[in-house]
């Protein structure tokens, strides 16, 4: 268990390292900037990992339970990003949204009045509130260990170690944002009303910008960062930690070893569970006999996903005519990514000419035994499994492996 906590606050800590949290960042820095002290500053911080912990844990069974949309829980975040925002570029129409969180304060009524400092316990309050709106929004790429709490949870597979988990990694990602916000309250000194102002019409900005894919886009656009805390949650340390939160229905499938000859690794789980696809009618793996098929695992809102997405894309179109056929499948990591409309719209921002699955329930995850965003499976024209690649890169060797896979069949 010792070793379970410890891996999941390094995978919080990297999760904010990373370019996810890009999208989120100046809402962090312009909730910083309404100002405060140190109550402030941790009730913000609470509010963004309280949020997001809980909203992991239980965001799909609340919304299946209350039968509402896939992204309501993310659309009410984006509204009440946007109202806060409202509130510090109209004094009047900040104090009036104060009103109810002078109610949780101690000083009650006269609180409401200094809301604009951020002074008094209404302003801790909203700084809370503010938070968990922020929580509500926040996508961090999914390493390891945020899919193994992501999915175990929706599986329904809350425990003591999984709760465990997720705090670890809440305690993790509190930590750079405490610095980062720290900074921003700082700014806020300097700056006066006109900053709060800025900030106020930076939070507006913001939820508009929420709206659309251009902060997928964003993230996307940096490079992936590796170095030791990425390859700590892919280690073998970290793989046996996790055993106990993952409920896979199969064992993971061994990674390639760079360089060597693809073993056969047995007949290809088949493609199970798939609530609809889009772009094709369904599709069996036994009907692609034949064809290479590469099966990717991705998500939406994956930057390390839709880094990958173009090479995807590449092959397709470039090895189509010598038999190669790639499928993705979506397998939502967030409860809003289960939205398929959210999932058509990535799928006309990337180009994507494949077909498209989506495993909301995660039959095929599960079947394939994986634990990773994005995860590429290729598989030979017998449908027997050759090579799995986790994670971005390894585009040149994937691609040998394909040529390998290709003149392996047309040899026969």
């Amino acid at each position: 268990m010792a070793t379970l906590l410890a891996i999941a606050f390094v995978a919080g800590l990297a999760a904010v390292l990373t370019p996810c949290v890009l999208p989120v960042l100046p809402l962090v820095l312009a909730a910083a900037a309404r100002g405060g002290g140190r109550r402030h500053r941790l009730a913000l911080i609470a509010g963004i990992v309280g949020t997001f912990v809980v909203a992991t844990l239980a965001a799909g069974r609340l919304i299946a339970a209350l039968g509402l949309p896939a992204g309501a829980l993310r659309a009410s975040g984006v509204v009440a990003i946007a109202v806060a925002g409202a509130g510090l570029v109209v004094p009047r129409l900040g104090d009036l949204l104060g009103r109810p969180f002078a109610a949780l304060g101690r000083r009650g009524a006269r609180a409401a009045s200094r809301l604009a400092s951020g002074d008094g316990s209404s302003g801790v309050a909203r700084s809370l509130a503010l938070g968990g709106a922020i929580g509500l929004v926040w996508a961090p790429c999914g390493g390891p260990v945020l899919a193994a709490i992501s999915i175990a949870a929706a599986d329904g597979a809350v425990g003591r170690e999984l709760v465990g988990a997720a705090l670890a990694f809440g305690v993790g990602s509190a930590v750079p944002l405490l610095v980062i916000v720290a900074g921003g309250q700082r700014l806020a000194r300097r700056g006066g009303p006109r900053l709060r102002v800025a900030a106020g019409l930076l939070l507006v900005g913001g939820a508009a910008i929420l709206t659309t894919r251009l902060p997928e886009q964003v993230a996307a656009a940096v490079p992936a960062v590796g170095g030791p805390l990425a390859r700590l949650e892919r280690s073998s340390v970290a793989d046996a930690a996790l055993a106990g939160v993952r409920a896979d229905a199969q064992p993971p499938i061994p990674v390639s070893p760079a360089g060597a000859a693809l073993p056969d690794l047995g007949l290809a789980a088949e493609l199970v569970g798939l609530e609809r696809w889009l772009g094709s009618p369904p599709q069996s793996l036994a009907q692609l006999r034949g064809q290479v098929v590469i099966v990717d695992f991705w998500a939406a809102a994956c930057s390390n996903c839709i880094r990958a997405i173009p090479h995807l894309a590449g092959w397709a179109e470039r090895y189509r005519g010598a038999g190669l056929r790639v499928i993705g499948v979506h397998t939502p990591e967030f409860a809003f990514e289960r939205d398929p409309s959210v999932v058509r719209g990535a799928i006309d921002d990337l180009g994507i000419g494949y077909p498209v699955a989506l495993d909301q329930e995660r039959a095929t995850w599960h079947a394939y035994g994986n634990h990773w965003w994005p995860a590429l499976y290729l598989i030979d024209r017998a449908g027997h499994l050759r090579a799995r690649h986790i994670g971005e890169g390894s585009y040149a060797e994937i691609e040998a492996e394909i040529g390998a896979l290709l003149a392996e069949g047309a040899a026969s």
